[in-house]
């Protein structure tokens, strides 16, 4: 899954960016730990996308 992808899927799911700036966007969603996605190009290293999904409640690994 790329970052592209998950930044994708999480709007549509309730998540919602936090303000700031820099090379990752912070996602909140009440009842839930925030979501840290990095705004790099290629696919998330499985540490990151496994930590993203556990965040999300995604099933790691998560389908496209």
């Amino acid at each position: 899954m790329t970052a592209r992808e998950a930044a994708n899927r999480l709007p549509r799911e309730g998540w919602a960016p936090r303000p700031g700036k820099g090379s990752h966007t912070v996602y909140k969603k009440t009842g839930h730990p925030i979501a840290v996605l990095p705004n790099h190009p290629g696919d998330l290293a499985p540490g990151t996308l496994r930590s993203l999904c556990a965040a999300a409640g995604w099933e790691y690994p998560p389908h496209r």
